[in-house]
């Protein structure tokens, strides 16, 4: 199975400073990466990481590759909530791209998933 994975870095868990926010979400995701076998596909040769930090720019990589990805993985619904709630177009064509939605916290709710 292929995904992209994505990780908030405005947003503080529980508290948690900016930082550890990001490292929190990352071992989480990387752990599901793990257990689930999914190999992390790279859209654009000259991103930074391995995962995405802006959802506009994964939607760029995702239009001008004309990629597929069998899941987009997430730390939380609440991660994507703000970009899906202000930008829901841009949320739905996103989501196009990709099978499954898939979430380290919880079960992603049925408004967000698309199979």
């Amino acid at each position: 199975m292929n995904g992209i994975y994505l990780i908030n870095e405005r947003t503080s868990i529980d508290g948690l400073s900016s930082h550890e926010s990001i490292s929190l979400q990352k071992e989480a995701l990387l752990k599901l990466i793990d257990e689930w076998n999914i190999n992390i596909i790279t859209l654009n040769p000259h991103q930074l990481y391995p995962h995405y930090t802006n959802p506009h720019a994964l939607l760029f990589d995702l239009q001008k590759s004309g990629a597929k990805t069998d899941c987009l993985i997430l730390y939380s619904e609440e991660m994507i909530l703000p970009f899906s709630e202000l930008y829901y177009e841009k949320w739905l064509l996103l989501r196009s791209y990709t099978g499954l939605l898939m979430s380290v916290q919880s079960d992603i709710s049925k408004n967000y998933y698309i199979s």
